[in-house]
């Protein structure tokens, strides 16, 4: 099965989660590098100018859907030589007649490499010959709930995986959101190169930011930093967030918790777990 090439913010951001506890609570090798592996496509790809994370990137390249990223035993020839060609195509299984479209194959690491040092100098000179193909359009919208999302999976990935680098780029998008996106006390959907939208932020928005603001800003003071508070309205709204109508069929987490979309107990600095609390954005 090929999985749609389209690389959504909020799928990674999972994913992340995910692998970073699964890492944290088993010790594995894979999990450990599928969320290193994932944080840096965050932090690389998604990663725009003012700290926040784009949407999304195109499924297609020039109107072909995957043509960056599928390769032909030919061209892995190209790039890597005879040998280490041939080596590719055994581990990613491509082969002569493709297993996408048009005799092209989708890399696939189904087994694990016998020469991890030689995969990884496969993988760095295939990445480095992609990098020189046409590119996917970026979707460069900036979402409130899905960046609160990622600003949770950052911060426990980096506590789980000691990466204060990860820790600190959460914190940054978290302080950016809450400058852009609060507006006279109340929260708007996205912003799209530095201006933000008129419409306002819906149930999901107020979660997710309140769950990554409150667990970014608490393990920035638990390391002896600081986050500025933003100043929310004090007056109450005579509005409450509006819940989308259709989340049933969604494949992005539900507005109503989000922190039960990841493990039930949260790991301050010293790895020591803290009961889950509830706060409000303001």
């Amino acid at each position: 099965m090929v999985p749609h090439f389209e690389k959504m913010l909020y799928d990674n951001a999972l994913l992340l989660r995910f692998y970073a506890h699964l890492a944290r609570r088993t010790g594995s090798d894979l999990a450990t590098r599928v969320a290193r592996e994932t944080a840096g496509f965050l932090l690389s790809d998604l990663l725009t100018e003012n700290g926040c994370f784009a949407s999304a990137l195109d499924a297609d390249t020039d109107g072909v859907e995957g043509l960056t990223y599928v390769w032909t035993p030919t061209q892995l020839v190209e790039v890597l030589g005879a040998e280490d060609g041939q080596w590719a195509a055994d581990l990613f299984r491509v082969t002569d007649t493709g297993t996408f479209e048009e005799g092209a194959s989708v890399l696939q690491l189904l087994r694990d490499p016998d020469d991890w040092s030689r995969w990884q100098t496969v993988s760095d000179a295939l990445r480095a010959a992609r990098a020189q193909r046409p590119q996917p359009g970026r979707d460069d919208k900036v979402v409130t709930a899905w960046n609160g999302l990622t600003v949770t999976a950052l911060t426990e990935a980096g506590l789980a995986l000691d990466r204060p680098d990860w820790i600190a780029a959460a914190a940054e998008c978290a302080g950016a959101l809450l400058d852009l996106h609060l507006v006279d006390g109340h929260l708007r959907r996205a912003s799209l190169g530095g201006a933000v939208g008129a419409p306002t932020g819906v149930l999901e928005d107020y979660a997710m930011l309140a769950t990554g603001s409150w667990l970014s800003t608490r393990q920035r003071d638990s390391r002896g930093g600081s986050m500025r508070r933003s100043s929310c309205s004090t007056s109450r709204s005579t509005t409450s967030p509006i819940r989308p109508s259709r989340e049933a069929g969604s494949t992005r987490p539900i507005s109503r918790s989000p922190s039960s979309h990841g493990p039930e107990t949260r790991w301050t600095a010293r790895r020591r777990p803290v009961r889950r609390a509830s706060r409000r954005l303001c």
